[in-house]
């Protein structure tokens, strides 16, 4: 139980650490100079993590097999979506690329300008790895946590998001996560074919779409093709069996 409130309560300290020493537009730089050693191509590839036609569409092992968590993570989706561009609309915070001028900080891919907290991809990718935690077992069921906050990282690197929106991010999808698990609980319902099958729907609709997907990060798009393949691999695979 206590590893379930470790990540939202160290975003929670980093948040109003950040927000007490009013670091966050001097640490953006700072962060942004010492990523790009890892180079463009290595986090437009991280950053896909983050963004939901990818993950729904790796979720295509779990149709048939998982049916709770892939209830958990309907209602997960549902939650962080709202809370997520709830915020974003509400509080409309500038972007870096609005902020700064443009050779002060590397910028990869698109100039993207408004709605910069919380971070969308951050939420997205700390939603996923906090769904495979609460219904794993054992230490691998935290391997995705790594990788979300590499994702998380990666929009400081790509320059399109301050460092508190990564962290507002990682506590809003950790709590979505948390808040659709205890839900999906409660609503035991999710696990009959009615429910089921449309979440399978729409996790191949993903499958599908992901090799169309424009991202706006070019080095990215094998990726989506290797994620889309394995995925429709995976239905094909049940299909004939």
């Amino acid at each position: 139980m206590i590893r379930v409130w470790l990540i939202p309560s160290l975003a929670l300290f980093g948040m109003g650490l950040i927000g007490l020493t009013h670091s966050n537009l001097a640490l953006f730089p700072f962060l942004n100079r010492a990523l790009q050693g890892m180079g463009d191509a290595f986090w437009e590839n991280i950053t896909l993590f983050g963004d939901p036609v990818l993950l729904l569409a790796l979720l295509a092992p779990f149709v048939g097999r998982r049916p709770e968590l892939l209830w958990a993570m309907a209602l997960t989706v549902l939650l962080t979506t709202l809370g997520v561009h709830g915020c974003k609309a509400y509080f409309d915070v500038p972007r870096p690329p609005a902020v700064l001028p443009p050779e002060s900080f590397h910028l990869i891919g698109p100039a993207l300008k408004r709605h910069a907290f919380p971070s969308g991809h951050t939420a997205a990718a700390f939603a996923m790895a906090g769904l495979l935690a609460l219904h794993g077992k054992g230490w691998t069921a935290w391997l995705p946590v790594p990788v979300a906050l590499l994702v998380g990282l990666s929009r400081i690197a790509l320059g399109v998001h301050w460092p508190l929106d990564a962290l507002g991010g990682a506590l809003a999808g950790w709590m979505g996560a948390v808040l659709g698990t205890s839900l999906a609980r409660r609503l035991p319902f999710g696990g009959r074919p009615w429910v089921q099958r449309p979440i399978a729907a729409l996790i191949l609709a993903c499958a599908v779409y992901l090799p169309f997907h424009e991202s706006g990060y070019p080095h990215a798009l094998w990726l989506q093709w290797a994620a889309a393949a394995y995925a429709l691999g995976t239905f094909l695979w049940r299909w004939m069996r």
